[in-house]
């Protein structure tokens, strides 16, 4: 396949330090919303999302949960090791790392790397009147991750145990600031289910569980999705044509149910996050591949350049995923994605996205232009001109597609 070219450089523009939102306000539903639809804008606030809705339209979901995936280790020096884990090693999942005993191996980036002198760091872990000794060493190393294993004496204790007694809650990389007990909450939607992500899908803070109750009353139904965001959603593009730059892979789960949802859908689908609107292509494409042989439950980059692929029926491929998991006696399925979305790129499973405003280089920004062609540039002017506040504890924007 000839190599396509985007030029990395029409996705930049200047972020002041000052738009950047560090703290969340005081309450969720109070942040702004920016709204575009067939070229116009209209301010408002997120509170006020609920008439932008109609009866029978369905709300895409990603529940997953953000774990205290940062961890600091005395050095015997001025500055701390910082570790911030990514995922369990081995291809071990979640659900099964966070209930490792006395032992977990971990993918993770390590922070002051250069101060970790002694073969095994330690610490000591205080909860009620126990205290116990929780160490890491080094087993592995690429040039992407280090492969870092976790002891620890306390038999009564799982791994999850002592992320939550010693973890911080991973702020992005552009949050300057030292984590707050208050970030435990806020950087996590009311509506986590499924522990995973090592950073929020930040579209959903914005939901409160009173306002979540008025949409479904108002008679548009939700459902649910588990796309574990990964710590390569911030790595920006440095490359000067976006199809070389190398897409992080994360894995998404979906179920019968939600695969009944989206074929029974009364109305529009709207996706919360780009987490979620890309995972629902990613499950169109899989169900394309399903269709047509091609074997793996994986969507790599790749496809996302295959018009056979983009162009498919999205409710043809509901219906084969379906019929997959009714062939298999499974009642969901776990799969890895690589996609990236870019324009160009065939959008046509939902109507419309809810999202805060991203990084300049960065592919969720690809995903904005994707929907609005050059028209992101004045979307992204109007918000720093009128006092839109970007990035993860930043505003939000409904963004029609089409």
């Amino acid at each position: 396949m000839e190599t396509a070219f985007l030029n990395a450089n029409e996705f930049i523009y200047n972020l002041p330090d000052e738009k950047i939102a560090l703290y969340p306000l005081a309450v969720r539903s109070d942040s702004k919303l920016l709204v575009y639809k067939k070229g116009k804008i209209t301010d408002r606030i997120f509170h006020e999302i609920l008439d932008e809705f109609q009866r029978g339209d369905l709300l895409v979901f990603n529940n997953s949960k953000v774990i205290p995936a940062r961890m600091f280790f005395d050095s015997g020096r001025s500055k701390p090791i910082e570790i911030l884990m990514l995922k369990p090693a081995g291809n071990k999942n979640f659900t099964d790392a966070l209930n490792d005993k006395s032992a977990s191996k971990w993918e993770c980036i390590v922070g002051n790397m250069r101060k970790w002198k002694t073969k095994i760091l330690h610490k000591e872990i205080h909860t009620g009147e126990c205290k116990f000794t929780l160490s890491v060493e080094i087993v592995d190393r690429n040039e992407s991750f280090f492969i870092l294993e976790f002891r620890w004496n306390n038999a009564n204790q799982n791994f999850g145990d002592i992320l939550d007694l010693n973890g911080l809650t991973p702020l992005p990389p552009y949050i300057r600031r030292n984590t707050t007990s208050r970030d435990k909450e806020r950087y996590q939607t009311v509506y986590a289910k499924q522990t995973g992500s090592v950073a929020a899908p930040t579209a959903g803070l914005h939901f409160t569980n009173n306002l979540i109750r008025k949409i479904v009353n108002s008679g548009v139904n939700i459902t649910e999705l588990t796309l574990h965001v990964g710590a390569g959603t911030f790595k920006p593009i440095l490359v000067d044509n976006v199809f070389n730059h190398k897409m992080h892979s994360e894995f998404v789960t979906i179920s019968k149910t939600f695969l009944l949802a989206l074929l029974n859908a009364e109305n529009e689908v709207i996706t919360i996050g780009t987490t979620s609107l890309r995972s629902l292509e990613s499950v169109k494409l899989l169900g394309a591949k399903l269709n047509s042989g091609i074997p793996g439950l994986h969507v790599m980059q790749e496809d996302g350049l295959r018009k056979e692929l983009i162009f498919a029926n999205p409710f043809k491929s509901y219906e084969n995923l379906l019929n997959y998991l009714e062939k298999n006696s499974i009642d969901e399925i776990t799969f890895e994605t690589s996609l990236m979305i870019y324009p160009g790129y065939n959008l046509n499973t939902c109507k419309a996205l809810i999202t805060n405003f991203h990084q300049p280089s960065s592919t969720l920004l690809l995903i904005i232009a994707a929907i609005l062609g050059e028209n992101w540039k004045t979307l992204y002017d109007y918000a720093l001109k009128n006092d839109y506040r970007f990035l993860s504890y930043g505003d939000s924007s409904l963004i029609y597609i089409g």
